[in-house]
């Protein structure tokens, strides 16, 4: 299981990419906390709607987390307490 052994490289690349992203938004261009989860909502939101719901419950990766890969460890920690009234796989109507 890899899993056990940690992420691998490639992994690990899309982590600090969302991480440079966050912090770049945040940080150069002063958007806040809120705006960052409403936008990672949408985009969500615009994902699910594209694919279908039934194709990314398949592909969400070792453990099947309600978040989607690309997002960084703080906003996946926000995930479930924004208001954009999305929630994980199984809890949109």
């Amino acid at each position: 299981d890899r899993g056990a052994a940690g992420p691998g490289p490639a992994e690990q690349e899309r982590q600090a990419e969302a991480e440079a992203l966050q912090r770049e938004l945040l940080e150069d261009y002063r958007f806040g906390r809120q705006q960052l989860i409403e936008i990672w909502g949408h985009a969500s939101a615009v994902a699910v709607t594209k694919v279908g719901l039934g194709t990314l419950r398949r592909g969400w990766g070792r453990a099947q987390s309600p978040e989607p890969p690309s997002l960084c460890p703080s906003l996946s920690r926000e995930w479930g307490r924004c208001g954009h009234g999305l929630g994980p796989p199984g809890t949109f109507p």
